[in-house]
């Protein structure tokens, strides 16, 4: 815990990581605001200010300006990880943050509890009130939804590492190296994942999570990636991939599905 600038505000720091690491404060969930907090605590504003301000440093919780202050994480994101992501290609970024979405749905799918239902239905209905009131900006990484499938995979080293990556991936945003999809987009995405878990459909759940991967977040060319005065350079459009569906025979009966990838395969 970082050091502050009173006793008083670390042992409000203290209560605040009590209420999200005890699940009081789920994660994606908004805090009681600053006068809620000060009236419940008996502390000063300054000191309530001081506190979830040493906490968003660290990564678990996080102010948007005119909405509240959210949980983001359970834990502290490393500044030492921060900072090696902060040297890698953001493109690889996605590429891993993919991959634990991806094996975060094959988990989901092969076991989902009742909780876990409940929860990705209402990050689901969340999603649904922002779309519909244009506050779209609520859908950024890592999301409601995103949040309950990766809780949803049981796996919580999985969990800490993706709140690291998407903390990353916010900060690509910040910077414009990546561009969001749209809201509406998401959505549907969103829907079709959540379909695919709840009827444990393993390779529908892996497919739809990675269509999703393949255009939630899309890189912004930088600046040795453009010519003619500032135009992006014109870059030969790669075909679609395609993923099928393979049953193979094994000592007389059905072996379990296999997935493989066949980018100039449209049958």
């Amino acid at each position: 815990m970082p050091t502050t600038g009173s006793k008083r505000a670390a042992r409000v720091i203290s209560w605040l990581r009590e209420q999200v690491t005890s699940g009081a404060w789920p994660i994606g969930t908004k805090i009681p605001t600053e006068p809620e907090l000060t009236e419940q605590l008996g502390v000063g504003r300054s000191t309530v200010r001081e506190a979830v301000r040493a906490l968003a440093s660290l990564g678990i919780l996080e102010t948007a300006p005119g909405r509240g202050t959210f949980v983001r994480s359970s834990s502290p994101v490393s500044a030492v990880l921060t900072d090696y992501l902060g040297e890698k290609e953001i493109s690889d970024v996605l590429g891993i943050r993919r991959t634990l979405e991806i094996e975060a749905a094959r988990k989901a799918a092969l076991d989902l509890s009742d909780e876990h239902i409940d929860a990705l239905r209402h990050a689901l209905e969340e999603e649904r009130e922002h779309v519909q009131s244009g506050h779209t900006e609520a859908l950024d990484p890592p999301g409601p939804f995103h949040v309950a499938l990766v809780q949803a995979s049981g796996n919580p080293l999985l969990t800490e590492l993706y709140q690291g990556l998407a903390h990353a991936v916010k900060l690509g945003i910040r910077d414009g190296k990546v561009k969001s999809s749209p809201a509406d987009e998401k959505l549907r995405d969103h829907e079709r994942i959540f379909e695919a878990v709840v009827k444990h459909d393993l390779v529908e759940a892996v497919h739809a999570a990675n269509d999703h991967g393949d255009r939630d977040l899309v890189v912004v060319p930088g600046d040795s990636e453009k010519s003619d005065g500032g135009r992006s350079a014109a870059a030969p459009a790669e075909p679609p991939a395609v993923y099928r569906r393979i049953d193979t025979r094994r000592g007389g009966s059905l072996s379990p599905v296999r997935i493989f990838r066949a980018p100039d395969d449209a049958r």
